[in-house]
């Protein structure tokens, strides 16, 4: 088959521009839309890991704050003023720091406590329980507080004082306990003063994440005393 001169020239022209490649324009627009896909990509994998960070961070906290609310319920349902013995009592104590509650409450209570002093576990029937905020300082020197709370399995006159505290969080932004008496509620209660136990405690927990808030409540009855 003959192919005439200038035809064959042409399909010449034509191939060798087919084989050519791309140019630089095509190149550089293609690295840009690349690019635009991958920060795309990026984007959404960077806001499904803050989410999911997010998720996790609420789910703690809501899970320390119910903790905290239905162990303080539990344990002074169970107080006592142990009316057998000269040592125990019910001591609520109110404090304002910067405008909000940080209060305290120290008390004896019947409670299975596996706190031993003689380097074992051991089973008692009876304990001291304390909730109150301990004051520590960072590395920069800055103060912080941590809600602590305390267990002893001695028994003494001083109902606030040793035992073996356990860190509850350090994320409190407001305690508030409250006690109901026969005029109503009040913000402290002290069984020496008053011979008696409240006839309810109203707990209010508030904890912040910096971004946040999260309240967490309770009233409680208290039950032991009526155990013969």
């Amino acid at each position: 088959m003959t192919v005439y001169p200038r035809l064959r020239k042409g399909l010449y022209r034509t191939l060798r521009a087919n084989s050519a490649g791309f140019t630089l324009t095509e190149i550089m627009i293609a690295v840009l839309i690349t690019g635009m896909i991958f920060t795309y990509i990026f984007g959404v994998l960077t806001s499904s890991i803050s989410t999911g960070d997010e998720v996790r961070r609420r789910m703690e906290i809501n899970h320390i704050g119910r903790y905290f609310i239905s162990k303080i319920a539990h344990d002074i349902s169970h107080a006592t003023l142990l009316e057998n013995n000269e040592n125990g009592g019910f001591v609520g104590h109110h404090y304002n720091r910067d405008g909000k509650s940080r209060d305290e409450l120290h008390f004896t209570a019947f409670t299975r406590s596996y706190i031993g002093t003689l380097g074992f576990d051991k089973q008692i029937d009876q304990a001291e329980i304390g909730y109150y905020f301990r004051t520590d300082r960072d590395s920069a020197g800055y103060s912080y507080e941590t809600l602590v709370r305390r267990e002893s399995d001695l028994i003494d006159s001083i109902v606030d004082e040793g035992g073996y505290g356990l860190d509850v969080t350090q994320m409190v932004e407001e305690l508030s306990i409250k006690y109901l008496s026969k005029n109503g509620w009040i913000d402290e209660w002290d069984s020496i003063t008053v011979d008696a136990l409240p006839d309810a405690v109203s707990v209010e927990l508030t904890l912040a994440d910096g971004e946040r808030e999260y309240f967490f409540s309770t009233i409680t009855t208290v039950m032991a005393d009526d155990i013969s």
